[in-house]
């Protein structure tokens, strides 16, 4: 295919940004086309469509990791920091992408493009307010980080599993939770536009959003796209039978640790959201 031929490994790594670019024009040519494929489901179409182009970007990314040269002295994070900073540029420019067109485009029509990720975020409303959480939780710091650190630690394992068993094609699970923030942030912005336009303007309303997220939500993301990338280098590895070279051991070893990393910055978020949970 001609889009994900567009960026390189190479220049992927260099420039993450055009990363986040290439993934906004995926996400465009995937909702402009879903609503002429097909009339129903087109919420999951249209992240089906984005994630598509995406493995083969996402493979050669991962391929190339296997053949990095093991013996420099390099940490493990900062071996593979290049490769964290273009999966976390692609899943801002998802995000930012569907964030858009929630915007731009007519409610009548939004609310079947994205009526899947508007469903996924009533349940998640309807659980919190169905468990009282911020009553529940109101000065137990512990309480709240055990929350959110269990419920969070799910969709970790989800992505560890999703990656060792479909190496890149984990990128649908990254690119549904990008959309459903994406969402999100858009519902919130024109939401708080409808509620009070003396004080808020669509771009003052997605600022407060994504300040509301950033916090905790940074770490978290750091968390997913750790794993993400541990269970993706793996994947690949077993993939070319690189269990027989003698760096194996040294893949496995950075495997581990991006996946420790992953479960540190996966509890910072935890703390910093559940301290605000509890009201600290």
């Amino acid at each position: 295919m001609v889009l994900e031929a567009i960026i390189d490994p190479d220049r992927a790594s260099a420039n993450p940004w055009a990363v986040a670019i290439l993934s906004f024009v995926f996400v465009t040519v995937a909702v402009f086309s879903a609503g002429y494929l097909i009339k129903e489901s087109t919420s999951m179409l249209i992240v089906a469509l984005v994630a598509i182009p995406s493995v083969t970007l996402l493979t050669s990314i991962f391929d190339k990791e296997t053949s990095y040269d093991y013996n420099n002295k390099k940490g493990t994070l900062t071996r593979y920091l290049p490769v964290v900073m273009v999966l976390f540029a692609y899943f801002v420019g998802v995000m930012a992408a569907f964030t858009f067109y929630f915007i731009v485009m007519p409610s009548s029509e939004t609310a079947v493009l994205f009526s899947q990720q508007s469903a996924e975020l009533g349940k998640i409303s309807s659980a919190v307010s169905g468990h009282a959480v911020q009553t529940l939780y109101l000065g137990d710091i512990a309480g709240a980080f055990e929350f959110i650190f269990t419920n969070n630690l799910k969709v970790f394992l989800i992505l560890l599993v999703g990656s060792l068993l479909y190496g890149a094609g984990t990128v649908f699970i990254i690119d549904w939770n990008a959309s459903i923030l994406g969402v999100f942030l858009g519902n919130m912005a024109c939401e708080l536009v409808r509620n009070d336009p003396a004080k808020f303007t669509i771009w003052s309303g997605l600022g407060s959003g994504v300040l509301n997220l950033l916090p905790h939500g940074t770490f978290e993301l750091l968390a997913y796209l750790c794993v993400a990338i541990a269970g993706g280098i793996l994947s690949a590895s077993l993939l070319h039978k690189k269990y027989r070279d003698p760096e194996f051991l040294v893949i496995i070893y950075d495997v581990t640790k991006l996946a420790a990393w992953g479960l540190l910055f996966l509890a910072a978020g935890a703390f910093i959201e559940g301290t605000a949970l509890a009201g600290m």
